[in-house]
């Protein structure tokens, strides 16, 4: 056997751990047991899409400080090219890719909003 499908096989028998283990990590989300026989949750989320909404609202309250920086760093590259057409086009481009990047970013954390309160809507929760 060579040693690229022993890594294979590998890989597949963790993926299989995995989900296997899934299932029981999830199903103690919201146990309030702390008797020691169960998971308990230490993170304060209930549901997947609770956590997803979680961490991408860290996300972006990480990340806002970060896209502030770039979006003044683009502006400084505007100045620094004094008129030259590739420091132009590079600045411009910094920029629109700062702004893209907001976007998606943004974007990423509404629709886990919307689709979080969409499911917690529909399953009464």
């Amino acid at each position: 056997m060579t040693m690229k499908r022993f890594l294979q096989r590998i890989h597949i028998g963790w993926f299989a751990l995995l989900a296997w283990s899934l299932p029981h990590f999830a199903s103690a989300a919201c146990s309030t047991d702390t008797s020691g026989n169960t998971f308990t949750n230490p993170l304060n989320f209930c549901t997947l899409s609770e956590f997803v909404q979680g961490a991408l609202q860290v996300f972006v309250m990480i990340m806002l400080p970060v896209i502030a920086f770039f979006i003044v760093l683009a502006g400084f590259n505007f100045v620094w090219a004094r008129g030259n057409p590739a420091g132009l086009q590079k600045a411009k481009m910094n920029f629109l890719f700062v702004i893209i990047g907001t976007c998606l970013m943004l974007g990423a954390w509404l629709l886990a909003n919307l689709i979080g309160a969409t499911v917690s809507q529909v399953t009464g929760g």
